[in-house]
């Protein structure tokens, strides 16, 4: 059978009062008589129009049932056109303001969703084998950003002139942008020789520190200097899993998958540069060093610029076997105490094993909620691996 659907929703996200002016109260003003009294100061610009993003999605479906109902699919194209986005822009600093929540741009999001479920085996012994198949991919981009160039996000923390996350036009949905890693200078005379193709932040033209790609030619490393990175949205994602069933025993195996997303691990800003702390990561072992290892391109101790660079931006693709669980139902006449009705015990597991490049905890988790700012590793604690044990009975 066919289906088609069409429908309009909003999104309200707005904070409580975000459209009013906001009076903030501080003590850091003038003394008077040696102390300081409560001032109050505007610390946002109203915004009178601002109104719910609005979008419009197309569903296309399909579901077909074969083989006598031992295969079942089910299909569903998508297009959803957003306007109006709720965005935070930066201001300029004569403003007095750092930023304003607008409406603001339209984006495109589509894909594709596929379920395929099947009974492969069901045989008269009682043994029983079932798969499922889950199938989606989804891409996204920024139509229209009205008068600006680029939205920017995300910061980095310590170097805030240096965007991270943001939306450009024609780029997807929260891409991940920085300058372009170029190794590190090798001697002085190579810093003499290639300081008009490569910069560094002022201080760091000297041997083993990092130098980057002078994108736009004028000779100083700057914001400019950024390109895109890459997506945080993998290309195609989903599951598979097995179900087997024979004589009361049950097994079932789930895994998931995603591929093709890229992810900032913020943490190698310090932990990867050789700043001076309690842990680094263990490639710094292999660190540039004028005598053990002169033509390494890892920073030497202290390094860190806070660059945002696609050094720090890695493959997020992953297989995560998420769950597995073994149990057995007992018969009848296998009930070990007089008036059960029925016993089953189970052992489950969940996130048991994870296959991945990516160098941090976990390539599937973020530390920002807000939804504009994807796949950002702060250290967030990986997910849990869960091994359970339980007994279901009746009296």
């Amino acid at each position: 059978s066919f289906r088609v659907s069409f429908g309009t929703s909003g999104n309200q996200a707005i904070p409580a009062y975000g459209s009013i002016a906001r009076l903030t109260a501080s003590n850091n003003g003038y003394l008077f008589n040696g102390t300081a009294p409560v001032s109050y100061y505007t610390s946002n610009i109203p915004n009178d129009n601002l109104s719910w993003e609005t979008s419009s999605q197309w569903n296309l479906g399909l579901d077909l049932k074969l083989v006598n109902e031992r295969v079942s699919l089910t299909v569903d194209a998508y297009r959803t056109i957003t306007r109006d986005l709720l965005l935070t822009v930066q201001l300029p600093q004569q403003s007095g303001f750092e930023s304003r929540l607008v409406n603001l741009g339209k984006t495109e999001n589509k894909g594709l969703e596929v379920l395929l479920n099947t009974t492969n085996i069901q045989a008269l012994s009682g043994f029983k084998w079932n798969s499922t198949l889950t199938f989606g991919t989804n891409r996204n981009q920024v139509l229209d950003l009205g008068p600006l160039v680029r939205v920017t996000t995300e910061t980095n923390y310590a170097a805030p002139q240096y965007y991270m996350y943001g939306y450009e036009v024609g780029k997807p949905v929260s891409g991940l942008y920085g300058v372009q890693y170029a190794g590190t200078w090798k001697s002085q005379q190579e810093v003499n020789d290639l300081q008009g193709k490569y910069v560094s932040i002022p201080a760091f033209y000297q041997p083993g520190r990092q130098r980057y790609v002078d994108a736009n030619g004028d000779g100083v490393l700057s914001e400019a200097d950024e390109v895109y990175l890459g997506q945080t949205e993998p290309k195609f994602h989903g599951g598979f899993g097995n179900n087997f069933t024979y004589k009361g025993f049950e097994l079932d195996v789930f895994f998931q998958y995603s591929w093709g997303a890229k992810m900032y691990n913020p943490l190698e800003f310090k932990q990867g540069t050789g700043y001076i702390g309690p842990n680094q990561f263990a490639y710094m072992v292999n660190r540039w060093h004028p005598v053990n290892n002169p033509t390494s391109d890892i920073p030497r101790v202290n390094s860190q610029d806070f660059v945002a660079t696609d050094r720090f931006v890695h493959d997020a693709s992953y297989l995560r076997l998420g769950s597995m669980r073994l149990g057995y139902t007992f018969t009848q006449k296998n009930l070990p105490i007089k008036g059960m009705q029925n016993l089953s015990v189970y052992v489950t597991g969940t996130n048991l094993w994870v296959w991945t490049k990516y160098n941090g905890y976990d390539p599937d988790v973020s530390g920002d909620a807000s939804s504009t700012v994807r796949r950002k590793d702060d250290g967030v604690y990986p997910k849990n691996r869960t091994i359970a044990f339980s007994i279901s009975t009746k009296f």
